[in-house]
Formats: structure tokens, C-alpha cells, sequence
């Protein structure tokens, strides 16, 4: 099974716009805006110049978004 690469990291226009925090989620070319996200797989940070500063990363075996609840599932 391959595995994916996935980063999240605060969204701050959104979050300023719903009035509650939002994360931002990005795999497979894809970002998904949502409130939570469960992980259940190892990450680290990541520090760059550009915007985001600070991005949290790992490598998945699934990703499911539930898109009823706006929870992000990572296993």
C-alpha cells in the first residue's frame, strides 16, 4: 500500500470568517478546509520562509473526509 504525504496548518482567513478555528488539509493535490482532524499516524513540524511558517506533516495510508461532520480522518 502506498502511502501519501499530508500537511495541515491553521487557517487564518477562514477561521476569522466561520468565527471558530478552521485547519486547512493538504494531499493529493487537494486542500479540504475542516474544524478537526484525528490522526492517527506519526508527524512532525516543518518551518519554512514562506507562508504557512509552520505546517505539521506526516505520511498516511487513508484520508477520509467526513464531510457531514468536517472532520478529517488520517490513518
Amino acid at each position: 500500500m502506498n502511502k501519501r504525504r499530508f500537511y495541515f496548518h491553521y487557517n487564518k482567513p477562514a477561521s476569522k470568517k466561520a468565527g471558530f478555528p478552521k485547519l486547512t488539509l493538504h494531499c493529493n493535490k487537494t486542500c479540504y478546509i475542516v474544524d478537526k482532524i484525528n490522526c492517527n499516524t506519526l508527524t512532525e513540524s516543518h518551518n519554512q520562509k514562506r507562508q504557512p511558517h509552520c505546517v505539521i506533516r506526516g505520511w498516511a495510508n487513508t484520508i477520509d473526509i467526513d464531510k457531514d461532520n468536517n472532520i478529517a480522518y488520517i490513518g
